[in-house]
């Protein structure tokens, strides 16, 4: 079996490190597996395994001729073309009728909540698709119930992280550190988070790690941090991309988004075996309630949220239950035999449908 998986452009995101995890899974259970991007080099590309061929378009636009058929070269003699986020099926559908790529059957992943807004165009390319999936078991009932995508077509697939490289070593700090990753964009509210920290005191430090996707809303963060003086209580870093080269300073982590499908982020916390408190969004946190509803909150009370995590932070009893349950999570729904025995389902039940 032979599988390209496409997307515009690896940058730091739950939709870009979904790629690189699976192309790696792939890999390593000897399908011959290529990346194509239609734009430049980005920071993720270097987690890839270097034996997984990476070709590059470099797109000067979406009509860019040349690209599209060097997209053709590519992907014709492949089995499945499986793309990342509905920009880039646009993009690549386009391609499809105008080059002629007829062989390889598409499959598409959901990274967004299946219900938002949904133009004609769009409809009438998931008429045309050969798997759907979708990383929210409601968003797939979502496709079905709006009769995009036929119920034959349409497969759940749980997001996971790969496993740190080496065990994550914790250290001792002489107060309390906190950690939150999300790119700085108005659902990810840290706002909120900030204003949890500088309620908690006792020397309570909080790292916020991402990349700017909303320049206004940044600036509005860096304003309200400096206006509050809590320049000595929040840090703001750029261009980490690798999580667990970092967490191991920290004692505790938060999660405050409104919205999520993932996310992502919370499967390297369990993984790396740091507590957290997360919002009740996204199927993560929907599988972490039913072992762990402690780390889960339904509101954003702020009194709510920080009676639970000084109760985390202050009981050593505690933090070592959490951390076996969190174990425990992984081993029963995210590992990555599992995700590859559901992968390999789909790419088997695709190219069986007529």
């Amino acid at each position: 079996m032979k599988v390209a998986l496409l997307n515009d452009q690896l940058n730091a995101g739950g939709a870009e490190k979904v790629l690189v995890n699976m192309a790696n899974i792939l890999h390593a259970r000897g399908v011959e597996v290529m990346v194509v991007l239609f734009m430049a080099p980005a920071s993720l590309d270097k987690q890839l395994h270097p034996d997984i061929p990476v070709h590059y378009l470099n797109r000067k636009g979406r009509f860019d001729r040349a690209a599209m058929r060097k997209l053709k070269l590519l992907v014709q003699a492949c089995d499945i073309v499986h793309v990342h986020s509905r920009y880039n099926l646009r993009y690549f559908m386009v391609a499809k009728y105008i080059t002629g790529i007829f062989y390889p059957k598409v499959v598409f992943h959901e990274h967004v909540p299946g219900y938002t807004k949904l133009d004609l165009f769009t409809r009438i390319l998931f008429k045309r698709l050969d798997g759907y999936i979708a990383v929210l078991q409601n968003i797939c009932d979502w496709a079905i119930g709006q009769n995009l995508v036929q119920p034959s077509k349409v497969f759940y697939l749980p997001n996971i992280v790969a496993q740190p490289a080496k065990p994550i070593v914790f250290i001792q700090n002489d107060h309390s550190r906190i950690l939150m990753v999300g790119n700085f964009r108005r659902v990810k509210n840290h706002l909120f988070a900030i204003q949890l920290v500088d309620q908690l005191g006792n020397g309570t430090t909080l790292d916020l790690y991402g990349m700017i996707e909303d320049q206004a809303y940044y600036d509005e963060l860096v304003n309200y941090i400096h206006a509050k003086n809590l320049t000595r209580k929040v840090n703001i870093i750029n261009g980490v991309n690798n999580l667990y080269d970092v967490i191991g300073k920290y004692d505790f982590a938060l999660h405050t988004a409104t919205l999520e499908t993932g996310p992502l982020v919370l499967l390297e916390y369990m993984q790396a075996g740091l507590p957290f408190l997360t919002y009740n969004t996204g199927d993560v946190a929907n599988n972490i309630s039913k072992l762990l509803p402690e780390l889960v909150m339904q509101s954003f009370e702020q009194q709510a949220w920080i009676a639970s995590i000084k109760t985390i932070l202050k009981n050593e009893s505690t933090r070592q239950t959490i951390k076996i349950k969190m174990k425990q999570v992984v081993e029963e729904i995210y590992t990555e035999e599992k995700y590859w025995q559901r992968l390999s389902y789909v790419y088997k039940t695709v190219l069986r449908l007529q």
